[in-house]
C-alpha cells in the first residue's frame, strides 16, 4: 500500500527506541480488532465522513463499525481535524486516545524542487475531465505505476489535487507525496490546516509564487510531524 511506504519515507533515520508498535492504514478497510499482544496499536482513520463545516459525504461508511475498532486502539489518528464532532463525546472522555489533524510529515522539509509543468494523478471522471478542460495547463495521467508517476512528478513545478467529490477537503496522501518530492501543490478549495498551503487553480505560476505556496506547505508539515503519533503513546486514557 504506497500510503503507508509513503508514511514509513516520513520517519527520521536516526529514529529514537520506540515501543513496538502496529500501524493500521484505514480504519474502514478492517472487520475487527485483533491485537497483537505486547505491541501497541495505531488506527489511522484515512476516510473523509464530512466536508468541512460538518457536510456529510455521501458515502456507505459504517461509523459503528469505526468505532467498535478504534476503542480497541491506543491510539486513534484521524486526519482531518474537522471529523471531531463523528466520535461524539469520546474525545473528551479520552482525550489521549484521539488525535486529529495530518500527523504524516518528516520532520524536517525538503527543499523545493523546480521543474516545468502542473501534474496530477487519478482516475479522470468526468468531473475531473471538465475541471482539466478548463485548465489545460494540468496534466492529467491515469493508469501510470507509481514509479513512473514519481519520476513525472519530479520534473514538473507542482502538484494539482483535484477533487473526486464536491466539498471543501484535503487529500492528505497527495499533500504528503508533494512534500516528500519538494513540490508545491495546485488544488481545489482545502479544508485546514491546508487552507493556507496551496495555489488556486489558474494561478500563475512563477519562482516567487512557487517559493511562497511551499514554504506555507511547510509551515504545515512542521506542525503536524509524524513523530506526534509516538509521543501521544506515552499514555492512555
Amino acid at each position: 500500500m504506497q500510503v503507508a511506504a509513503n508514511l514509513r519515507r516520513s520517519l527520521p533515520e536516526d529514529l529514537p527506541p520506540l515501543p513496538e508498535t502496529d500501524i493500521w492504514v484505514g480504519a474502514h478497510r478492517f472487520g475487527r480488532t485483533t491485537r497483537t499482544p505486547g505491541r501497541k496499536l495505531i488506527v489511522l482513520q484515512t476516510e473523509q465522513v464530512k466536508y468541512l463545516r460538518g457536510h456529510k459525504i455521501n458515502r456507505k461508511l459504517r461509523l459503528s463499525k469505526l468505532l467498535r475498532i478504534m476503542l480497541h486502539a491506543d491510539l486513534v489518528v484521524d486526519w482531518s481535524p474537522a471529523q471531531r464532532s463523528v466520535y461524539g463525546l469520546l474525545p473528551r472522555l479520552m482525550p489521549r486516545r484521539f488525535l486529529f489533524g495530518p500527523y504524516v510529515f518528516p520532520t524536517i522539509c525538503p527543499p523545493r524542487s523546480g521543474g516545468e509543468g502542473i501534474m496530477s494523478h487519478g482516475a479522470i471522471d468526468e468531473r475531473r475531465a471538465r475541471i482539466v478542460a478548463r485548465h489545460p495547463e494540468i496534466d492529467l495521467r491515469h493508469n501510470v505505476s507509481h514509479s513512473e508517476a514519481m519520476k513525472e512528478i519530479a520534473g514538473a513545478a507542482a502538484v494539482a489535487n483535484l477533487h473526486r467529490l464536491e466539498g471543501v477537503y484535503t487529500e492528505v496522501p497527495r499533500m504528503l507525496m508533494a512534500l516528500q518530492s519538494g513540490k508545491p501543490v495546485v488544488s481545489e478549495p482545502l479544508a485546514p490546516p491546508f487552507d493556507e498551503a496551496y495555489l488556486p487553480l489558474g494561478t500563475t505560476l512563477d519562482p516567487q509564487t512557487l517559493d511562497a505556496a511551499y514554504a506555507s506547505l511547510c509551515d504545515v508539515a512542521r506542525a503536524y510531524p509524524i513523530m506526534a503519533m509516538f509521543d501521544r503513546l506515552g499514555g492512555k486514557a
